[in-house]
Order: structure tokens, then C-alpha cells, then sequence
């Protein structure tokens, strides 16, 4: 199962959002400079996308209509639009660990610790990503933001620049240019109050 599946199941069940915000942007590779500047991080473009829009093939739709230089790619962010008005967050992490079964244990215990007990766990490449279910209102999305920070499987910088730019973003497509060149699939589909730990 691809990010695609993932989203198309993902938009297709909950009739409580009516949109979902998704952006153009450049793929941070560790090789930049350290102090990397915010606005080389911010996304180029950002546009929504209803959810009857989830359908087969839809994310290469968007890329070809969006994505117009190899340094860029497609992201979703956490922003979803409410049916009847207003906007939520999803949560959203971009995990900066190894794939070994001890990081991949840390890494259970700190979506425990954050409370995201529901949701697709994906691997995206070097590491993994983590799409959630819940949503959060602009104050919970911060508080959730700050809760990373205690992570020892999320990059120290990663929650702060999601803040200053006031949503988060987890790549959606392959950016061999900026060193990417892995379309996320789904590790673990997670649906338990108690978080399933593989293999053990």
C-alpha cells in the first residue's frame, strides 16, 4: 500500500473534513547548511483539495499540474477544512531515525508518548512518517508541536520550523534531485487505543 492508498482512504472516511490542504515545496536534505533559512523550507504553493478528489491516480494529477522543477515536490500538510467552516490541524511527524528494531520500538513509544494512538505509520525511505486521524485545534496543534520536541525519534529542528511556519508538511512523492528518491509506503496501519509493537 502506497502514500496514495493511504490518502485515498484516509479522505474518503471522514465526511466531518471537506478539503485538504496540500503544497509544492523543496525536500530538506542534510547535507545543507545547518542554520538551513525558514524561507527555502516554506512551501512554494499551497492549494486544497476536496475529498472527492481522492481518487486513483489523483496525486500524479496534482504532481503534474503542480510540481514544475525537479528541486520540488508534492507535500500534504496538516491544515484540513471542516465542513460548515473552520480549519484543524492533522497530526503529522517526520521521524529522523534509523530502521532498526530498537529505533523502531523508540519510535512506538513516542507515538505513545504523543498520544497518537491512530493512524498509518510510513516508511519514507531513510526513515518513517506518521499521517494521524485525530485532529487538533490551533492550541492542541502546538502543544502537540512542543510534545515532539521531548521525542529521541523526531529531529530537534523539525517541530520548530512546523510552528514557524504554522502547519506541518510530510512529503508525498519522490524527489531524486534533493536526495529523495523514495515514494513512502505503509509500515503499519494503527488502529488500537493500545499501540500493536511488531514482532513482539
Amino acid at each position: 500500500m502506497n502514500v496514495e492508498d493511504v490518502l485515498i482512504e484516509l479522505m474518503s472516511g471522514d465526511d466531518l473534513i471537506e478539503g485538504y490542504q496540500f503544497c509544492v515545496f523543496r525536500p530538506y536534505v542534510k547535507n545543507d547548511v545547518e542554520d538551513y533559512p525558514l524561507v527555502l523550507l516554506m512551501p512554494d504553493s499551497t492549494f486544497w483539495v476536496s475529498r472527492e478528489r481522492a481518487f486513483k491516480n489523483f496525486l500524479n494529477h496534482l504532481t503534474c499540474r503542480h510540481v514544475i522543477n525537479d528541486e520540488t515536490s508534492l507535500g500534504l500538510t496538516s491544515l484540513v477544512r471542516l465542513v460548515g467552516g473552520g480549519k484543524r490541524h492533522r497530526p503529522l511527524i517526520d521521524f529522523n531515525c534509523g530502521k532498526s528494531s530498537e529505533d523502531l520500538m523508540n519510535l512506538y513509544e513516542d507515538l505513545k508518548y504523543l498520544r497518537c494512538l491512530d493512524g498509518y505509520l510510513l516508511n519514507s525511505g531513510r526513515s518513517y512518517h506518521f499521517i494521524g486521524t485525530n485532529l487538533f485545534d490551533d492550541k492542541e496543534f502546538i502543544i502537540f508541536l512542543n510534545r515532539m520536541s521531548e521525542s529521541r525519534t523526531i529531529g530537534d529542528n523539525w517541530p520548530r520550523l512546523q510552528e514557524e511556519q504554522g502547519f506541518a508538511v510530510l512529503r508525498l512523492t519522490a524527489c531524486p534531485k534533493r536526495g529523495k528518491p523514495y515514494v513512502p509506503t505503509l509500515v503499519d496501519r494503527i488502529e488500537d487505543t493500545q499501540l500493536r509493537f511488531p514482532g513482539y
